[in-house]
């Protein structure tokens, strides 16, 4: 009879079936809460960023058109203080609360341009600004003056420039804006991209991890059960030799003791069987020449008597 040595107790192949099977099931949902997690997160933050891009638009184009409703206040105001004949009680004061106002403005819109083209744009209106408020106070002096002609050349030659270059500049900050917005749409969409990338890696890699634990549950489980049949086929076939293999904890490692014990009892009851039959038959060759002495003496017993009687 062959003899194995006992393999070494795996902490994996000694759990219960149902605890093994069981485990690829959990494996799979925390897989799907994964994903799911960092699916929700990750549109969450799109969501967020989607947001903050609306509000950000919104706001600056409300500053844009707040600067801009401004400046042309300004203007009709400066003109009106400059065409009108005599002097309108709270129009000058009112033309130059305007123009402080709209000077802070543009201060304050310098502080968020931060690319380059988009300083060079806003030291256009500056510029434009600053030159288009120096030729009105030049042409507000020369009326002063009674020089109407004078204030007409200046409005012409200096201030209807810087009032195209105003609006020349304000313009280029609209189109920045709305090429601004598209940016942020392009970076909304790479964003949800590489979301919509990691949900599917993400998918992937817990799709594989289930896979390859489902196969290791099934070969786990299947070749301890192949071992099992292949020993049980042989004790059908009268071979009680066979040695199994199988020594886990689990519910088929038990199937695979309790098959143990019984190959060891079938030899013991075959071996008493053997035993038995081998005394039997010694009982017999005993009785068979017992029988034969008994028959010899018989027949001289009778050859005897044969002799006394002649």
């Amino acid at each position: 009879m062959s003899s194995t040595t006992p393999r070494r107790r795996s902490l994996w192949a000694d759990r219960p079936l149902a605890l093994r099977i069981a485990s690829v099931g959990v494996i799979g949902l925390l897989g799907t809460l994964v994903v799911g997690t960092v699916g929700i997160a990750r549109m969450a933050d799109q969501a967020d960023r989607a947001t903050e891009l609306r509000v950000e638009g919104v706001t600056a184009v409300a500053e844009i058109g707040a600067l801009e409703t401004g400046i042309q206040q300004v203007m009709t105001t400066a003109t009106a203080d400059l065409w009108v004949p005599g002097d309108v009680p709270g129009l000058h004061e009112g033309y130059l609360a305007g123009v402080e106002q709209v000077g802070a403005g543009i201060v304050a819109g310098q502080e968020g341009l931060v690319t380059e083209q988009s300083r060079a744009v806003g030291d256009r209106l500056v510029a434009g600004w600053e030159a288009y408020v120096a030729a009105q106070d030049e042409a507000l002096a020369a009326k002063a003056a009674g020089n109407l002609e004078q204030a007409g050349t200046i409005y012409e030659q200096r201030q209807a420039p810087a009032i195209v270059e105003i609006n020349e500049a304000m313009g280029d900050l609209r189109g920045m804006v709305l090429a601004n917005a598209d940016l942020a749409v392009a970076a909304a969409q790479s964003a949800y991209e590489t979301g919509r990338a990691v949900v599917i890696i993400v998918v992937v890699i817990t799709g594989a991890l289930s896979l390859g634990l489902a196969w290791f549950v099934g070969r786990g489980i299947a070749r301890p059960v192949g071992e099992v049949v292949r020993v049980l086929d042989a004790v059908a076939d009268g071979d009680l030799t066979q040695e199994i293999t199988v020594h886990s904890r689990d519910e088929i490692g038990q199937m695979a003791d309790s098959l143990r014990t019984a190959q060891t009892s079938l030899r013991g009851i075959l071996s008493g069987v053997a035993e038995a039959s081998q005394t039997i038959a010694a009982a017999s060759e005993e009785l068979s020449a017992s029988g034969s002495q008994v028959s010899a003496g018989s027949a001289e017993t009778s050859a005897q008597a044969g002799v006394v009687a002649a």
